[in-house]
Formats: C-alpha cells, sequence, structure tokens
C-alpha cells in the first residue's frame, strides 16, 4: 500500500510537471496587432514566387540549411524590403477596391472604392 502511494504522488508530481511544460510548448504564436489586407497577402505571395521559396514547398525533404534555400530566404526578405512590394500592396490595393496603410502613409483606394 505505502508503494502504491509513492508511486502515485510520484506520477502526480510527473504529470503536474508536464501539464506545466505543456502549455509553454504548445501555445499558439501570437497573432499579428494587424491582419493582413488582401492586396498585402497578394503581394506577399507575389514576391514568394519571385525569390524562389515557392518551389521548396513542391519537396518532399527540402534541404532549409542549403545556401540555394538560404538565398531564396534573403532574396524574399530583400523583395519585401524593397519599393516593389509597396508597389505591388498599392496595385493589388487599387484593383480590389482596399485601402492600406505603408510607412505610414494611407495608400488611395481605386477609384471605385471607399
Amino acid at each position: 500500500m505505502l508503494k502504491q502511494s509513492i508511486a502515485a504522488a510520484v506520477l502526480a508530481v510527473i504529470a503536474t510537471s508536464v501539464l506545466a511544460q505543456g502549455d509553454a510548448r504548445f501555445t499558439r504564436p501570437a497573432a499579428p496587432e494587424v491582419a493582413a489586407t488582401r492586396a498585402e497577402v497578394l503581394a506577399d505571395l507575389e514576391i514568394y514566387r519571385q525569390s524562389g521559396l515557392e518551389h521548396y514547398d513542391r519537396l518532399e525533404s527540402p534541404d532549409f540549411g542549403s545556401p540555394v534555400y538560404r538565398a531564396a530566404q534573403k532574396r524574399y526578405q530583400d523583395l519585401r524590403n524593397s519599393p516593389r512590394y509597396a508597389a505591388l500592396v498599392r496595385a493589388n490595393a487599387d484593383r480590389l477596391g482596399e485601402r492600406v496603410q505603408l510607412a505610414g502613409q494611407a495608400a488611395p483606394s481605386g477609384s471605385g472604392g471607399q
């Protein structure tokens, strides 16, 4: 009986520890403060494709540490921070009639949108 009580206590301590750690390990990443507009998502998809990262989605076992993959990541980051991305967002916003906020400036919506 004493062995069973000790075993139960040890299991309870282990379970409590695992559950406490589980909260930290399985939490979702924080959501962005502001959701991306459709125009931003489409622009991001375009530069993702242009960078070459889309190719890695089709591979069964991509080598994410390869120099080619790292170069594609660098191209993506460079494009994402370039005026080309902002121009794509504005063009998409105009086409979709959306208003977007880029670098502290509101991009005008298309002539048909508010």
